[in-house]
């Protein structure tokens, strides 16, 4: 899985997702309340796509800092496959 950091708006985030992708089956979208999104893919294509972006920050998250961040900040919407997160 690739994990990929933005602070764009929620709404943009969802759009550019859409223009890369039919369906949400490998992809998952996670707003945190301090307006901070994180996606999670499976995808290749949409992980090299998000790596080009300069709005898009790729990030290493353990199975151990998915629980923390489940844990410690409120997670205000998920958008897509949450199985992913």
């Amino acid at each position: 899985m690739k994990y990929f950091k933005t602070a764009l708006p929620i709404d943009e985030v969802k759009t550019l997702i859409r223009s890369l992708r039919d369906d949400n089956e490998d992809v998952c979208l996670v707003q945190i309340r301090n307006k901070k999104s994180i996606i999670v893919t499976t995808s290749e294509t949409v992980a090299d796509q998000l790596s080009e972006n300069v709005n898009f920050r790729p990030i290493q998250l353990s199975p151990t800092d998915i629980s923390v961040i489940k844990i410690v900040h409120p997670i205000d919407s998920i958008v897509g496959n949450p199985q992913l997160f």
